[in-house]
């Protein structure tokens, strides 16, 4: 437990200093030294408590979680913003570090670039993944639909620390980054109209080649 609470202490120091630009900016640069201790502070408080899972899918699903509550805990507390106007922040924070942790890793974009030229097995062995049997992790079924990966989670690991952390409403933070992810996907969009973090009984993941037509129309969650 130790090893991977100091690797996800790693992670929230350098996940601040990408995203502090924007953080500054959202904040105030006179603010920042001041909200970063905070946060950092907010951090350490919640490190005993955060999960470690066995399955590594389920600590690679739940690696931001921690980052973006000690964020919100400080800006609700700290600095005495209302839940609206943290969370408007804090979902620009989230998706600023989704997008900077995949412009740090040339391997993440060539998975991401090379993706759509995968053949069914790999595909189907990647989704295989995502159905974990952890008590607290994230499960789902494969329904036989059109696309080319498709599953519904029926199970959201992070909502589930977020209910025990008292803040289940930042979690639709880490579901927009979904769609951070699915930008740097070459020829693959997301069609997703359900989401447990926007009150859905589940996430519906419709990932789709750029060929093949489906309802532009459709609100996205």
């Amino acid at each position: 437990m130790n090893k991977m609470h100091n690797k996800q202490r790693k992670n929230w120091l350098d996940y601040m200093q990408w995203c502090r630009p924007l953080t500054a900016e959202k904040i105030g640069w006179q603010n920042y030294e001041h909200y970063y201790a905070s946060s950092l502070e907010e951090f350490e408080k919640l490190l005993p408590d955060v999960p470690v899972f066995e399955q590594s899918q389920n600590n690679t699903n739940f690696h931001r979680g921690p980052f973006a509550l000690s964020q919100y805990r400080t800006l609700l507390g700290e600095f005495g913003y209302n839940k609206e106007s943290a969370f408007e922040i804090l979902d620009a924070i989230v998706s600023e570090q989704c997008k900077q942790e995949l412009e740090h890793s040339g391997a993440m974009r060539f998975f991401m670039g090379t993706m759509h030229k995968w053949p069914r097995f790999l595909v189907n062995k990647m989704l295989e993944k995502m159905n974990t049997t952890e008590e607290n992790g994230w499960s789902g079924r494969f329904p036989e639909k059109e696309g080319f990966m498709v599953f519904d989670c029926t199970q959201c690991g992070l909502m589930i620390w977020l209910k025990e952390q008292g803040a289940p409403e930042i979690c639709p933070v880490f579901c927009n980054t979904d769609y951070v992810t699915v930008s740097y996907m070459t020829r693959i969009k997301l069609i997703r109209t359900k989401t447990i973090g926007y009150g859905d009984d589940i996430c519906d993941f419709r990932y789709y080649l750029q060929n093949q037509k489906v309802d532009e129309n459709i609100k996205l969650k």
